[in-house]
């Protein structure tokens, strides 16, 4: 025992007691500041490392937010395994955009009655404000979108852009407001379906688009707009005349033309509308040999008139890309109070080349605008664009740097009312490579000389160690 004693009492045995019970209050330490740690929320363990900021809402959301007026929820319809942990995220730093907004989840197994009760499918977001009594759905498809055209070619799901801030204040916005902008687009003349992405941009500016058969339901009470997409049938003389009386009370018409294959002369009433404003359609395709793309003369780069002022902030090296377009002829409009104005045309070098081959060169219009000043101080506006490959899917979403969109948004939206300027553009989820330039000279300062240099020191200490 006495010999024990000595033992514990010598210096190194103290050094060593004193080491263990160090390691024990270490251990202790890490043990206790794990527990508290794990006790915070999740947005104080969580930090956006993300490229773009994913998690992040933009400073536009936070200057809206700041205004705000009514009460609005979030309501996430998702089993919580399959809601993407991006999307929590980001609704986790959005709900502290405003005391006004609350984030709810729900999960449709447990609760099945939720899909009836908000209207919507699973794996969806509802944005809605009971004051208002408005909502809005969104699907986390809309929220993280997919490379569609990846996976058409590949098989492929590859995830291109994230759009949780666009979407979420987007909507909150048309909730928010009591009033907003309603298209009325024309029905029963075989028109073309308004593209998806179309609808979608014009739904961020708290606009919304309702079809109308003027020949049964007659033109709409206090109509904001009124949309004719490429009509392959003509118009009646009842339905004629609705337009007639539509603009010349102050009515805002855009007109996509037809396709080329359908002659001017089996639509009648809308060619004189046309021409009653100062606009001659031309038969056939538009081609352009100066200003092509690929070697196709009928995929054409117009000239934009980026000055116009219904393109208000068109950048004035915007591109825009048309593809079958056809064409019109500037004239004389009927009346001395109408303005005709050119907003994209071809180049000296356009041709109109119908079916059988004929050739005709002219500078044609492929959009203008018929301004005219009424009596009572109003105004109306005839828009006609050429092409409806302007907001065609294949271009507007193959094509991210065109200014199509923009061009036609800009024009629908030209002096509304109760219109949303908000635009928030989706962040890519591209994966970035870090490109270095020189890289063969710094692979051999890392993976060759300094690991020499490395080696060489030891040496030379070991070697130095040894002879001392």
């Amino acid at each position: 025992m006495k010999k024990l004693k000595q033992t514990l009492a010598t210096a190194r045995s103290k050094s060593g007691t004193y080491s263990l019970s160090l390691c024990a209050v270490a251990l202790a330490c890490v043990v206790v500041l794990n527990v508290a740690l794990s006790a915070l929320p999740d947005n104080l363990k969580t930090f956006d490392m993300t490229a773009g900021n994913l998690y992040d809402p933009s400073e536009t959301s936070a200057e809206f937010m700041k205004a705000l007026s009514h009460d609005v929820r979030i309501v996430v319809l998702a089993q919580d395994a399959n809601i993407d942990k991006r999307i929590k995220n980001f609704l986790t730093n959005y709900e502290k955009l405003s005391p006004r907004l609350t984030v709810e989840y729900i999960d449709p197994v447990a609760f099945p009655s939720a899909t009836t009760t908000y209207e919507a499918d699973e794996n969806s977001v509802v944005v809605l404000c009971e004051d208002t009594g408005k909502q809005r759905v969104i699907s986390f498809y809309e929220i993280i979108k997919i490379d569609e055209a990846a996976y058409y070619t590949s098989g492929q799901i590859q995830e291109s852009e994230f759009d949780a801030d666009g979407q979420l204040t987007s909507a909150v916005d048309y909730v928010a407001n009591e009033s907003g902008v309603v298209v009325y687009t024309t029905k029963g003349h075989q028109e073309s379906a308004l593209p998806a992405g179309v609808t979608a941009q014009l739904q961020k500016s708290n606009v919304t688009t309702t079809e109308v058969n003027l020949l049964i339901d007659g033109m709409p009470e206090n109509c904001p707009a009124l949309l004719i997409y490429g009509p392959s049938v003509d118009f009646s003389d009842d339905e004629i005349a609705l337009v007639r009386d539509y603009l010349s009370g102050g009515g805002q018409v855009t007109m996509f033309l037809p396709d080329g294959t359908v002659p001017a002369e089996k639509l009648p009433n809308l060619t004189g509308l046309l021409a009653e404003y100062g606009m001659t359609m031309v038969d056939g395709y538009i081609a352009d040999t100066d200003r092509f793309y690929q070697n196709n003369y009928y995929n054409i780069f117009p000239v934009v008139s980026t000055g116009h002022s219904m393109l208000n902030g068109l950048a004035s090296d915007a591109v825009v890309l048309l593809s079958g377009a056809r064409g019109m002829v500037g004239g004389t409009p009927a009346r001395d109070s109408i303005t005709l104005s050119t907003i994209m045309r071809t180049s000296e070098n356009g041709f109109a080349v119908t079916e059988d081959g004929t050739q005709v060169q002219n500078t044609y219009l492929l959009a203008a605008s018929a301004d005219e000043l009424l009596e009572n101080e109003k105004h109306s506006r005839l828009t006609v664009f050429g092409a409806q490959s302007l907001i065609a899917s294949d271009i507007i979403d193959r094509f991210a740097n065109l200014s199509n969109l923009t061009v036609f948004t800009d024009v629908m939206l030209y002096e509304q009312e109760n219109v949303s300027n908000i635009s928030i553009p989706a962040k890519s989820l591209a994966l970035t490579y870090n490109t270095v330039p020189s890289a063969n000279f710094w692979s051999l300062i890392f993976v060759g000389a300094i690991p020499l240099a490395v080696i060489g020191v030891g040496a030379f200490v070991c070697i130095r160690r040894r002879r001392a």
